[in-house]
């Protein structure tokens, strides 16, 4: 994931389309070394040359004092411009940091998720517990690992992939994998392994594994789908293209939802 670098925003002493040579500060900001940008960091950056305008990704190198160039979008038609001794050199935060942001928090907090559930079924499958198997009826004995998990509401594992099922109080989590292929128009339909007993269900989705290598899609929700008990429906997008039609991708996801 991209780094910032607070007020970097330098002069370019190098021209044409190749890796960027940075000169000295543009009066009122910092360099490099001012800002505390490290050897190899990765930045958002963007490129102002008169009218030319470009922004992308790249990789600083503190002994050379250049930038590399990976264009995400220009004014010349998202190519990497032909850059001229005014140019300077900025970084900045794009809409795809958000993105990759977005999915740094999901996947923290689906982390934390499964050890929680990690956890939990590792004292269920080591340990004799007892209690009624089915619930208020019959004796109270020792459980199996299985009917143990039956009675907390915990299951393991379903044949599209694996899934937790955890209740605490009146909130349900479910974490899970989901393996499928977008329609023509990039959407898919997520079925919950075990539907929730009201609506009100929000989910997160961490970024799955386009098809096609190096595609920058994000999952989102279709406009005015908010989901239900037992569903949701995805969509991969691409930002510079749209819709991904007709792809395979697999997405990370938590559901939170309440008992009753």
């Amino acid at each position: 994931m991209a780094v910032l670098a607070n007020l970097l925003r330098t002069y370019v002493t190098s021209t044409g389309t190749g890796t960027l040579a940075l000169g000295g500060a543009v009066p009122g900001f910092l360099t490099p070394a001012q800002a505390g940008l490290a050897n190899g960091a990765m930045v958002s950056y963007a490129i102002i040359d008169g009218v030319q305008t470009e922004v992308g990704r790249g990789v600083y190198n503190s002994t050379l004092q250049t930038i590399t160039r990976s264009v995400l979008y220009s004014t010349s038609n998202n190519a990497l411009i032909n850059v001229t001794a005014t140019a300077e050199f900025v970084v900045t935060f794009l809409n795809e940091d958000k993105t990759d942001l977005e999915a740094a928090i999901a996947a923290r907090i689906l982390n934390a998720a499964n050890q929680v559930l990690n956890s939990n079924l590792n004292v269920v499958n080591s340990q004799t517990l007892k209690g009624r198997a089915t619930s208020g009826v019959g004796n109270v004995e020792d459980l199996t690992p299985a009917q143990a998990r039956s009675v907390i509401g915990m299951s393991q594992t379903l044949s599209q992939g694996n899934w937790y099922r955890y209740v605490t109080g009146n909130v349900i989590i479910l974490t899970g994998t989901l393996v499928a292929t977008t329609n023509a128009n990039g959407e898919v339909t997520l079925s919950y392994p075990v539907a929730f007993p009201v609506t009100g269900v929000h989910s997160i989705w961490q970024n799955g594994d386009p098809a096609t290598s190096g595609q920058a899609a994000v999952i989102s929700q279709p406009s005015g789908n908010l989901g239900s008990a037992t569903s949701v429906n995805l969509r991969l997008w691409n930002p510079a293209t749209g819709a991904v039609a007709n792809t395979p991708f697999r997405a990370v996801y938590i559901a939170i939802g309440q008992v009753s």
